[in-house]
């Protein structure tokens, strides 16, 4: 019996191994997961990581530690408005 895709991913950037990026460019790869949103979970805050995070196949970004009110509006976003996939939200964009 085939078991359901999730819904999404909250995946971390910085794991030992097989990093983020690695495990998103795999997923992207195979059919059944390339719509799957996944959402980066980072200590890499700087200026620009997360539009290179964004460019990278990722849907969505939180910065650690991770703030309640911005994991919810980022699942929100992107599971009930599948649409707005790798665009900002709003508290990204300085709204």
């Amino acid at each position: 019996m085939e078991q359901a895709p999730p819904d999404i991913l909250l995946l971390d950037i910085g794991m030992p191994v097989l990093d983020g990026f690695a495990v998103v460019r795999k997923l992207r790869e195979n059919p059944r997961f390339t719509s799957l949103p996944v959402v980066a979970v980072t200590a890499y805050a700087m200026q620009g990581d997360r539009e290179k995070i964004m460019n990278s196949g990722f849907d969505g970004y939180l910065s650690k530690p991770v703030n309640s009110s911005s994991l919810v509006q980022e699942l929100d976003r992107l599971l009930a408005h599948p649409n707005t996939k790798n665009v900002p939200p709003a508290s990204a964009c300085g709204k």
